[in-house]
């Protein structure tokens, strides 16, 4: 077990043996945080911060592989944690790269950007996802997914409940999503939260908020009921009205009509997902369309 600040760390000179031992895990991506990494042979790390409030997650890295995550840093964790991705990142895999999940409590939704995925539900036949397809994977999924030849996916965990997402249900596939503006925002995302900037902020929550509509399209990609959605959504089609036309008077009832809500319930809504009130997001948007000029 290590228990070391960064300026320690660096000094211990464990950095390439922590490395070496945990094959494909870069902690130089956490040494911001005050962190505890732990692994059992090669294959298996767990990483733990604690700033403000304490975190664990869980981490499967099998050996010839690499990982670039985006939680990665104080504001860009809050706000995907706010968003409902529990994790996220992009992995490069080598040869024989395997990962077998036994009823994790989490969705994975993600997309192939290189080679093959194979998904083996437990009982169930193969899926496979080649380049451009994008994949569900339940939370409660048993059974193993793997590449036989190098490969590169962007992957997400999902928060039981979040983007209207059942409680459960099949691995599936669909190749009908356009996903480069996708996987454009999340490499976008992974840049600007690797910025030291204070003023990235702003940046960084219009990033998720992209995300967070794209990932919308992606789950009725799937073929789920969009009844299920979230009031989330419709705050996003507030949203993009208010910067299509930023100068102009923006009523809350006018703002209630383009989402389909009762004032009342709009102010309801406003309040739970940005913890603001309707002229606050507002002026919110105003502003972060200003520093962006």
């Amino acid at each position: 077990m290590i228990a070391l600040g960064k300026k320690a760390f660096d000094r211990s000179g464990l950095a390439g043996s922590v490395a070496t031992i945990l094959r494909g895990f870069y902690p130089e991506q956490y040494l911001n945080h005050f962190s505890v990494l732990h692994g059992s042979g090669p294959s298996q790390a767990v990483f733990r911060a604690y700033e403000n409030l304490s975190m664990q997650e869980g981490i499967t890295i099998p050996r010839g592989s690499h990982e670039q995550f985006l939680h990665y840093g104080k504001t860009g964790v809050e706000e995907l944690h706010r968003a409902g991705i529990l994790l996220g990142g992009f992995t490069r895999t080598g040869r024989g790269y395997f990962v077998e999940r036994r009823a994790a409590g989490f969705h994975i939704l993600g997309l192939v950007l290189q080679g093959v995925l194979e998904v083996h539900p437990e009982g169930q036949s193969c899926i496979q996802h080649r380049v451009g397809s994008c994949f569900f994977i339940p939370a409660g999924f048993r059974g193993f997914y793997r590449a036989n030849r190098p490969a590169e996916f962007l992957w997400l965990h999902i928060q039981p409940g979040a983007f209207g997402l059942p409680a459960g249900g099949q691995a599936r596939k669909t190749n009908s999503f356009r996903a480069a503006t996708f996987m454009q925002t999340a490499r976008c995302f992974l840049e600007e939260s690797r910025n030291s900037e204070s003023d990235r902020s702003l940046v960084l929550q219009r990033l998720v908020q992209l995300m967070e509509l794209q990932i919308y399209r992606l789950v009725r990609s799937f073929g789920f009921d969009k009844s299920g959605d979230s009031g989330r959504e419709k705050l996003h089609q507030v949203v993009q009205k208010i910067e299509e036309d930023i100068s102009a008077e923006w009523s809350v009832p006018k703002l209630a009509r383009i989402a389909g809500l009762s004032v009342s319930k709009l102010y309801r809504e406003i309040h739970q997902h940005y913890q603001k009130s309707p002229g606050s997001l507002v002026e919110e948007i105003r502003i972060r369309h200003a520093t962006e000029l």
